[in-house]
């Protein structure tokens, strides 16, 4: 993926999250959201319940349409986590999804943003999320435009 246009995506997700708050892991803490290109900073434990929860994650992608310097994609990952009970955790993961709507409508130069935009929720083959964490992805694609 073009280096420029990953940058550009993650500018406009920091900017979809300005002036929202997140229940940080493990602390009663509201932090702001942590926004990550390519792939997570060193975790600060050995298991995947050791990330530090919140962030979002935007790493490139393999798509190509025709020729392959035309077909550019970024997976955008979300991870939320809650003190609370499964509808809490449920709430922040609907609240973030909401929040980063704002990229279908988003302004990207030089490329186009082919709608619509698949997406999952949870774990991959049952759809589940691991109480208290809550994650999805969002797989953007963009045709270079002439």
């Amino acid at each position: 993926m073009n280096s420029a246009l990953l940058t550009t995506v993650a500018g406009i997700v920091t900017g979809l999250l300005t002036d929202t708050t997140w229940e940080q892991r493990g602390s009663e803490e509201l932090v702001e959201m942590a926004v990550h290109t390519g792939a997570l900073p060193v975790k600060s434990g050995s298991s995947a319940a050791d990330e530090e929860a919140p962030f979002v994650l935007i790493k490139p992608g393999p798509f190509t349409f025709g020729r392959p310097q035309d077909g550019l994609s970024c997976t955008v990952v979300g991870l939320t986590w809650t003190s609370g009970d499964i509808s809490d955790g449920l709430e922040e993961q609907d609240r973030l999804l909401q929040i980063l709507a704002g990229l279908k409508t988003a302004q990207y130069t030089g490329y186009k943003l082919m709608l619509p935009i698949n997406g999952q929720v949870g774990e991959e083959e049952t759809r589940i999320n691991p109480h208290p964490y809550y994650h999805f992805s969002l797989e953007l694609k963009f045709l270079k435009q002439i």
